[in-house]
């Protein structure tokens, strides 16, 4: 790696069309809400936070599994946030883009200087600024662990890179801050626990290390321990909330094809995000022998970068920096119940963009176009993610708009309704709230045993099923009322639960006699817990 330069015009510009574009481009955000999913735990409901900051709040924040994780720092940050916000939500948006941009900036500081390509380090971070797959871990409050590890993580990198580049009198500084900056990046979110092997592979280019090799694999030998703790305490916090699937749960072949089939499909999220969402539910894979296909498609590309790691290291490095920064989240642990998601793409798509600027860079001679069509490609596509990052953008600003958009986009989406049953639920409206309960139940029927739930909700799907005329179901969930309100704890019990209980005994009783237009519905002014999670 050659010494760096003073910052050129074009990368003093590039700076500040950067920040400006990616401010610009999630500036609305800030006048948007909490969302129902994960934000109520996070802040908006959580007693701890809102007791604030203080030598209590640090220890159980370094202490606690709180929601399946370990995220000190994470943590920390909503508490500074709670001093400055209380629950103005806009606040907690703002500090969310704030790192975004940040980190839009690190990413072309970083390869501008250790690749010596300013032009193309300039698109990296264009994509990394305003591809649609990030908005997800910019608009969403929940995933200020996504900017907050990954602007550690990034600054750990230049401080490797600084490591590398200085003389042995500063080196163990910077070989120390390297791994402080790692370890805050763990303790923000354990995402980047591969990046040991990450920098082995920047050794190998743009570095261009000569030292032997053994000496480079023991300088990483301290974040290989570090990573290996933190993944241990990862899948420990997740095993309590019994979010982790079992190995046994999947033949190992299965698994094997699933995470042939998400690395795919996060590689067509990458290059066409038509569809996205905030949810894509996990069903058993029905085309295994395609998955397969698909893997040796992958092992065969792979295969190619390394032969031409030489001629193209770019192609290589960029290739394994994508696919072994993703590998812990690509299902080799199931985690939860969604089969991809777009926040996990937030640091290793970088990878991708490496090997889609170098490869069409390398390209684009052999074709002979004119010279200005590089330029005009590079900023049709730009235009085009940020485009499409804007109009994306707009579904976060409440639940209501991001449930439906997610149950408009993606097919049998059960965790989408669960949400609308809870956010029609908070809002009164129980009858909707109901019909998209019983959509869930249709498309996912386990979800009974998934998530909390009340004997009303069992009243108000009864109900919709009355109204549109289908007895026997409706007879069904009226059964299931009574019998829950029957062993209901005197606090799940209101003042009207009595002249409920008898109103469905005289419509189960009508409906039994085949009257059941006979059926009166007592007015129920209490509502079901909704803040179930799904």
């Amino acid at each position: 790696m050659q010494k760096s330069s003073a910052p050129s015009n074009f990368t003093r510009l590039g700076y500040l069309v950067l920040a400006i574009g990616t401010l610009m481009l999630y500036a609305p955000a800030v006048f948007f809400q909490f969302i129902y999913y994960d934000d109520n735990e996070y802040v908006f409901e959580n007693a701890r936070l809102q007791a604030g900051l203080s030598l209590s709040f640090v220890k159980w924040a370094f202490t606690t599994f709180h929601f399946s994780n370990w995220h000190p720092l994470n943590w920390l940050s909503y508490a500074l946030d709670w001093e400055l916000y209380g629950f103005w939500a806009g606040g907690y948006h703002a500090t969310n883009i704030l790192f975004h941009t940040a980190n839009v900036l690190l990413v072309f500081f970083l390869f501008s200087r250790i690749t010596r390509s300013p032009a193309k380090s300039f698109l990296i971070a264009a994509l990394f600024a305003w591809h649609p797959v990030r908005v997800e871990s910019v608009a969403w409050i929940s995933e200020r662990k996504d900017v907050l590890s990954t602007f550690f993580v990034l600054l750990s990198i230049i401080s490797y890179a600084k490591f590398v580049s200085f003389e042995e009198k500063r080196k163990r500084l910077f070989y120390f801050l390297t791994l402080f900056l790692f370890i805050c990046s763990l303790m923000s979110k354990p995402m980047y626990v591969t990046l040991p092997v990450i920098l082995l592979f920047f050794d190998f280019w743009p570095f261009e290390r000569t030292e032997p090799w053994l000496k480079r694999l023991v300088e990483k030998i301290p974040f290989a321990l570090l990573s290996a703790a933190s993944s241990y305490v990862t899948i420990k916090a997740q095993s309590l909330s019994g979010a982790i699937h079992h190995f046994t749960d999947y033949p190992y072949w299965v698994r094997f094809a699933n995470i042939a089939q998400a690395y795919w499909d996060y590689i067509f999220l990458f290059l066409w995000p038509a569809k996205l969402s905030i949810f894509y539910p996990y069903f058993p894979n029905a085309h295994v022998s395609r998955s397969l296909l698909i893997a040796l498609i992958l092992i065969l590309v792979t295969l190619v970068f390394f032969l031409r790691r030489k001629k193209q290291p770019a192609l290589w490095v960029g290739w394994a920096f994508f696919g072994i920064m993703l590998f812990p989240v690509a299902g080799v642990i199931t985690i939860g119940s969604h089969w991809i998601t777009c926040r996990y793409l937030y640091g290793p798509a970088i990878g991708l963009s490496f090997v889609a600027i170098w490869g069409i860079a390398s390209l684009l001679p052999k074709i002979r176009l004119p010279k200005i069509a590089d330029q005009i490609l590079a900023v049709g596509v730009l235009a085009g993610y940020f485009i499409s990052a804007s109009i994306y953008l707009t579904y976060w600003q409440n639940s209501y708009k991001l449930f439906h958009h997610a149950v408009d986009t993606i097919p049998r989406n059960w965790v989408a309704h669960v949400n609308l049953r809870a956010a029609y639920g908070r809002d009164g409206d129980h009858d909707k709230a109901a019909e998209h309960l019983i959509q869930a139940i249709k498309i996912f029927p386990d979800v009974t045993n998934r998530i909390p739930l009340h004997w009303l909700d069992f009243y108000y799907m009864g109900k919709a099923y009355w109204n549109h005329g289908q007895v026997a179901q409706a007879q069904s969930f009226f059964k299931e009322t009574a019998r829950r309100i029957a062993e209901a704890k005197p606090e799940e019990l209101h003042p009207r639960t009595e002249a409920t209980r008898r109103g469905l005994a005289n419509c189960i009783i009508s409906m039994d006699a085949g009257r059941p237009q006979d059926c009166v519905f007592e007015p129920v002014t209490e509502q079901p817990d909704s803040s179930a999670k799904s």
